[in-house]
């Protein structure tokens, strides 16, 4: 574990969790079942200190999907705080790490756990996983106590897909989810690959917008994603956005690209 300082504040500390010797993270292997949740694995026994936001880092080595679950809690009484995090699949011959930075806070004191599923039948096709919390950090958010998933089908570990329209013009917006069930103080857009590697030097562009069909609004523009021909394809990206949207809302998503009838994979983490 370390824990230290950060900007030179004693206020300001971060530790990490789920190290093994192998260098690489703890694993989190899904059900035997597509599409089923695993069982929970222990990440942190009791945090140091209260955590204002934390990152997961997961390491993937093979093309299936997976979604993950943060939770918290004694053994048998996990509650989920963060829940179905995408992370795509990619070329079954690389293997890549993707981080995802959260506004979430966990007091002192507390047990935090991991699960996940994937697309394939397999509990083989596990995840790499590990956290840090911290306190100070820049995108603290005093008073986020979970962070809640949009546009993510539990039953089929993706996100909702999206397609642009022709080469270099925006689709039409596709809905993520027809009402909110909460108030978000900010969301996380995500961004995969829609369940297969893109084409090569694929660049995107994603459009955020709430309002009902016909009347959207768009309230983050042109997030920018990019694949180069050859080298490692990493297709997850993870956009924070400070933006408020109001509970009750209906959100959707439309991109462009400049290939021609392009897909993405989007979904929204909502901090609540």
């Amino acid at each position: 574990m370390a824990d230290f300082s950060l900007l030179g504040s004693s206020e300001s500390k971060m530790e990490t969790f789920g190290q093994t010797a192998s260098s690489i993270g703890t694993e989190i292997a899904p059900s035997g079942t597509a599409n089923t949740k695993g069982a929970w694995v222990e990440m942190i026994t009791s945090t140091s200190f209260n955590y204002e936001s934390i990152t997961v880092y997961a390491r993937k080595r093979d093309a299936t999907n997976h979604i993950l679950d943060v939770g918290i809690g004694s053994v048998g009484n996990e509650e989920v705080v963060a829940s179905n995090i995408p992370f795509n699949a990619h070329r079954a011959t690389e293997i890549s790490t993707r981080h995802i930075d959260l506004p979430l806070s966990i007091p002192a004191g507390t047990r935090v756990s991991f699960r996940c599923q994937s697309s394939a039948g397999d509990a083989s096709t596990e995840l790499n996983c590990m956290i840090s919390g911290y306190s100070g950090s820049f995108i603290s958010t005093q008073g986020i106590s979970k962070v809640v998933d949009y546009g993510v089908s539990t039953s089929t570990s993706l996100a909702t897909t999206v397609t642009s329209g022709t080469a270099d013009t925006k689709g039409s917006f596709i809905e993520l989810e027809a009402a909110t069930s909460e108030d978000l103080k900010s969301f996380i857009v995500s961004v995969g690959c829609a369940g297969a590697a893109p084409a090569s030097n694929l660049s995107t562009r994603i459009d955020i917008a709430i309002g009902g069909s016909g009347s959207e609004v768009v309230i983050a523009s042109d997030l920018w994603t990019y694949n180069n021909s050859s080298g490692p394809q990493i297709t997850d990206a993870y956009f924070y956005v400070p933006i408020q949207i109001p509970k009750g809302s209906r959100i959707t998503s439309r991109i462009m690209a400049n290939i021609s009838s392009s897909v993405r994979s989007i979904g929204i983490l909502g901090a609540v």
